[in-house]
């Protein structure tokens, strides 16, 4: 029994591993003896938890966005996440994890972006980070991405280190709107004020 649990958390380790989930979060997800990687009980776990037991119930809540200053436990929360979906979808190979700054280097005629759109869910890491062109071509993209994961009632999980004015500021009203839309239906822009985790 022993064996085939280990068998099973090293199935689920490179299953995260292949969708792109950096090896540091999957040490804080995955069941593990080491006390540093014990998952801790943060405002952006429970909220993880709770949109992923929404999601079980109905599809129409496609987006959460988790908002807070580094350190908080935004990323590690949005891994716990993926690795729920991992447990049942052991076979999935495809990119789930997507940094802001991977995405914003994709074009538009990019297979990647088409990737992106048809994820059977994903992860949008550290919006705000990326390079913002003047034109705006990022924020063309991240609403056709959005737009197309809104359409087809794909779960994306957001997290940002910018609050929700200097969200709106920075990717505009039409995006803010796309996700606000979701709220009444299980999604959420979430704004944690936790202390950073960091260096305890």
């Amino acid at each position: 029994k022993e064996s085939e649990k280990a068998a099973r958390i090293h199935e689920v380790w490179q299953t995260l591993k292949d969708q792109g989930v950096p090896e540091r979060v999957i040490d804080y997800v995955l069941p593990n003896e080491d006390s540093h990687f014990r998952l801790k009980k943060t405002t952006a776990l429970y909220a993880a938890e709770t949109w992923a037991e929404n999601q079980r119930k109905t599809k129409l809540g496609w987006c959460l966005a988790l908002a807070g200053g580094k350190g908080c436990g935004k990323s590690v929360a949005a891994g716990y996440w993926l690795y729920i979906k991992a447990r049942k979808r052991t076979t999935l190979r495809q990119r789930t994890w997507w940094s802001a700054s991977r995405i914003s280097r994709a074009s538009s005629y990019d297979k990647n972006l088409d990737e992106m759109m048809q994820a059977p869910y994903m992860v949008i890491d550290d919006l705000g980070v990326e390079y913002m062109d003047k034109n705006g071509h990022f924020n063309g993209r991240l609403d056709e991405l959005l737009e197309e994961r809104c359409g087809n009632y794909l779960p994306t999980l957001i997290t940002t280190n910018l609050n929700g004015i200097d969200f709106k500021e920075r990717y505009g009203q039409r995006i803010v709107d796309r996700i606000r839309e979701d709220l009444k239906t299980g999604g959420a822009f979430i704004e944690i004020r936790d202390k950073s985790l960091r260096g305890i």
